[in-house]
């Protein structure tokens, strides 16, 4: 009948006297999936290393367009080096089958692909994409500026600059950097700045007003991140 539900049938076995009986037996028929189609959760963005905030969700129909369940399908993270909280999964009542993806350590716009098959239905594969961003910012290096030299009480030719990353080495953005200048060094031109799109947080030094080499210094830092902070001379 197109559009008819699963159907449900009882058989009953009985024995006079004993406890127990009669016994019930109920079996469920369904028709086979024809078709497959995606859900949900394609296009999302995760943190680098996390589990996506949700799971990929296909469905399973068949030819009169009714959801099936008890289906198992299967999952492969194809690229960006995810994973996948299974090789497989069932469908529900709803007929809906779902995974979640943990995302790679690779920060990237639409870099993470999964696919979910079942043979022989109409639209398979169904194929999942996701973006990574950076996770917490865990480190601080230098990126450029140590080691200049001008004269007395004037501004460096160049910024001094700090990279931050994250602890799998994406650059992270929108991290505040402290600066300070040491004693009798001069002054930097802001007391701190946020790093930007590619992890750079930078600002100007003036030198103090004593003249020697390697007698100036300065520092940028992160609390809590490795490698603050970053001194330079």
């Amino acid at each position: 009948v197109p559009g008819a539900m699963p159907r449900s049938g009882t058989v009953t076995a009985t024995v006079p006297g004993l406890a127990g009986s009669p016994v019930t037996f109920v079996a469920t028929a369904v028709n086979p999936p024809t078709q497959m189609a995606l859900v949900s959760g394609d296009g999302q963005t995760g943190i680098a290393g996390q589990p996506l905030p949700a799971p990929l969700v296909v469905i399973l129909r068949d030819a009169s367009n009714v959801p099936v369940p008890g289906i198992t399908v299967s999952w492969l993270a194809e690229d960006g080096g995810g994973s996948l909280s299974g090789g497989t999964s069932t469908t529900d009542a709803a007929g809906h089958a779902a995974i979640t993806l943990t995302v790679g350590t690779v920060v990237g716009s639409n870099n993470q692909t999964v696919t979910c098959t079942s043979s022989g239905l109409a639209g398979s594969p169904v194929t999942f994409t996701a973006s990574v961003v950076a996770a917490a910012a865990s480190q601080i290096a230098k990126s450029s500026g140590d080691a200049q030299t001008a004269a007395v009480g004037t501004l460096l030719p160049q910024p001094i600059a700090v990279v931050v990353k994250d602890t799998y080495g994406n650059v992270k953005s929108g991290v505040t950097v402290n600066w300070a200048a040491g004693g009798g060094s001069g002054s930097t031109t802001v007391a701190s700045s946020v790093t930007d799109a590619a992890g750079i947080a930078s600002t100007g030094w003036t030198i103090g007003t004593t003249a020697g080499t390697g007698n100036q210094s300065a520092t940028g830092s992160v609390a809590g991140l490795t490698g603050s902070p970053v001194q330079f001379t």
